[in-house]
This record gives structure tokens, C-alpha cells and sequence, in this order.
């Protein structure tokens, strides 16, 4: 006689638990991998990073099985993250190296070693670096990228220029792309070119370091405004706010009320700024921007003037420095002799767009003149 239907149901449940604690325990392992690696990569954004590196240089000595190369592809030759992270391309450079020697036939060590040494200001042998990368693979978009930008920084135009041209060719909708090579149309002059191209900064995959918000409401395309306000947000570094509001005074004659965004260490500087109606502090959020009919980001500007050198608007001054803050560094360097300031720093961003303290010091003892240096509170 047949099992009645209690036994029945526990039957069968008994084997659906065995069966998924069975399928559970092949996802496990399988699983197990990826999510080492996740937690890793995670434990390696944390504030620890520089402890990690010693067990890196351990990973990378050579290695005879398999496991050593996977070692080797993930954490040295991928992106060398860490290093980078942590400010220590000495490291990078030495991980990719020992990598190459194990297997000289990959394109991507050699490309990433180029990114260590361009960080290291070593641009020849940056350049030598993605040449080979090249030479192994030549369809390389980034180290096509990479090699432009090298020869970029080396005032050779003609051959970044080439280098971007190629990579466009491999693909032609790729935003870091048109990006760079809008940088080197503007560097010769080309601006039609030029801020055409720079509109892309707002596709990159690094967008946010523009502007850590996408506005839903129209974008303002230079035509007149009358009866509207417009909302004009700065966007990128402190240089390039202080070179671009120059042109809200143009906006503003197109029309209606301009809210321009700044930064906080801005707000005092740009509160008389011609062509502004309301100046906000920002980026907090999206609110002061919600009470506008359009907007603009502020490096959009020339692109819809159609700038060309010989109109770049030159009405200076522009800004004024607060009357309070000149009469406080009077007191500070008083004396009638002729003074000059020099930013010899900017934020930690990028160390080759700044100028050692020593270097000016060893200038002061050549040219046998006083220099005094202060620390920015915004450094």
C-alpha cells in the first residue's frame, strides 16, 4: 500500500532540503573567489592600503605555477591600485617590473609600467613603455591614450595628436578620447575644435569630478533668456573658475537673472562679480538650482561664444581682491619695495603642476632677493 500524504510531504521535503543545501554548497565555492577578491579590493580602498604593500612585493617574486601568474595579473599588472593609491609609484614600477620578467609578452604591463613612470615624470621612458605595449598589441586603445598624453606633456603636439587620431579610428565614440584631443586642439589654438571636443568631459567615466550632479532641466544654449534665470555652476578646479567667470558678464547680457555656483572659499572673491545676480555656495545638492528655468556649466561658455583667441574676453580686471584682506597682508610685509606672491602649490591632485618650496628657496639665494613663504589655508 502507497505512502499516505503526511509521509509523502515529508518525504520530499527532506529531499528538496538536501538539495538545496547541496546546489547552496556548489554556489559556495564557485562564489568563493569573486568574493575574496571583492573583499580584498575593499579592504585594500580602506585607510590601511600602505600595510598591504609589503605583502604585495611578496606576491610578485617570481613563482612557478599558475598561481603565481594569476597573482601577478591581478595585482600587479591589472592596475596597480594600491601603489597608486598610496601615493608610492617607486612600488608600482618595481611589482610591473618583476612581472615582466615571468612573462615579457603581455601589453598591459608594459602599459601600466608607462602610467607608473609618467607619474614619476619619467616621460621618456613612459613613452619607450607604450611603444612596446603597442608593438605586442596594436589595436591597444588605452596605451594609445596613454602615449598621446605622454607626448602631450612633452609639448609634441603632431605625435599626440596622431596617437588620439588612432585611437578614435579603434573607437570612435569614446569619450576620454575626444577629451584628450580636444586638450591638444586648444593647446594649438584650434578652439573651434577644441571646446567642441571639450564637452565630452561630461561623458568621461570620471564625470563626477566635473560636477557631482546631472541637472534635469534644460541646458542653456546661448539664446536669449529675457524673463528667465539661468543657473551657471563652476565645475572642476579653482583655476579654472577663476580664469572662466570672466565671461558671465557676456551672459548676462543675453538676458534675464544669473545664479552663479561657487565654492566656499570662493564666495567672498566673487560677491561683487560683475554679471551675477545670486551667488550661491555650492555643490551641496541640487536646491539652488531647482528655482531655474536652464543652466550651464561654466567651462561650456567659450564653446557657445564660439571663442577665438583674438575675442577671449580681456576687460581686467576682473576680480578684486577684499579691502579688508589687502590692508591684513600690508601689515604682514609692510615696506614700500616691490612685492610678488607665487602659488608654488596646489591641491595634492597632481604633483607635476607643482613647485617644490626648495626649488623657489634655491631661486631667492641665486637672484639674492627676499622670499618669505606662507602656507594657503586652502592648500
Amino acid at each position: 500500500m502507497g505512502l499516505n500524504l503526511g509521509w509523502r510531504v515529508f518525504i520530499l521535503s527532506i529531499l528538496s532540503y538536501v538539495i538545496f543545501w547541496g546546489i547552496f554548497a556548489e554556489f559556495s565555492l564557485v562564489m568563493l573567489v569573486p568574493l575574496t577578491y571583492w573583499y580584498l579590493h575593499i579592504k585594500f580602498q580602506k585607510k590601511e592600503k600602505a600595510k598591504y604593500l609589503s605583502h604585495c612585493q611578496a606576491l610578485i617574486h617570481p613563482q612557478e605555477d599558475d598561481f603565481g601568474i594569476t597573482v601577478i595579473e591581478a595585482m600587479a599588472a591589472g592596475r596597480p591600485v594600491i601603489a597608486y593609491q598610496s601615493g608610492k609609484s617607486d612600488i608600482a614600477i618595481d611589482l610591473i617590473n618583476r612581472a615582466i620578467q615571468i612573462d615579457p609578452g603581455q601589453a598591459s604591463f608594459y602599459s601600466n609600467l608607462g602610467n607608473a613612470l609618467m607619474e614619476e615624470g619619467r616621460l621618456d621612458e613612459a613613452v619607450e613603455c607604450y611603444q612596446k605595449a603597442l608593438e605586442i598589441k596594436p589595436d591597444y586603445i588605452d596605451a594609445h591614450d596613454n602615449l598621446g598624453k605622454t607626448f602631450r606633456d612633452q609639448g609634441m603636439l603632431d605625435q599626440a595628436m596622431s596617437c588620439y587620431e588612432r585611437s578614435l579610428q579603434l573607437d570612435p565614440d569614446n569619450a576620454e578620447t575626444i577629451f584628450d584631443l580636444a586638450t591638444v586642439h586648444l593647446l594649438r589654438g584650434n578652439f573651434t575644435e577644441g571646446w567642441a571636443g571639450y564637452e565630452s568631459r561630461l561623458k568621461r567615466k570620471k564625470w563626477r569630478s566635473v560636477y557631482p550632479f546631472r541637472l534635469e532641466m534644460p541646458r542653456w544654449d546661448g539664446a536669449p533668456f529675457a524673463g528667465k534665470r539661468l543657473f551657471v555652476h563652476s565645475e572642476q578646479g579653482f583655476g579654472d573658475s577663476l580664469q572662466f567667470v570672466r565671461y558671465l558678464t557676456i551672459v548676462k547680457e543675453r538676458g534675464g537673472e544669473v545664479v552663479f555656483e561657487t565654492v566656499k572659499p570662493f564666495m567672498d572673491l566673487f560677491k561683487d562679480l560683475k554679471g551675477v545676480d545670486i551667488l550661491v555656495e555650492g555643490p551641496a545638492d541640487t536646491r539652488q538650482a531647482m528655482d531655474c528655468d536652464l543652466y550651464v556649466p561654466l567651462l561650456s561658455l567659450p564653446g557657445i561664444f564660439e571663442t577665438r583667441l583674438e575675442t577671449i574676453p580681456s576687460q581686467v580686471p576682473y576680480l578684486f581682491a577684499d579691502p579688508r584682506k589687502v590692508r591684513y597682508w600690508c601689515d604682514r610685509f609692510p615696506g614700500t619695495g616691490f612685492k610678488v606672491g607665487l602659488v608654488w602649490a596646489g591641491k595634492a591632485t597632481d604633483r607635476r603642476r607643482s613647485c617644490p618650496i626648495e626649488e623657489l628657496r634655491s631661486e631667492e639665494r641665486r637672484v639674492g632677493k627676499e622670499c618669505r613663504s606662507r602656507w594657503s589655508p586652502y592648500h
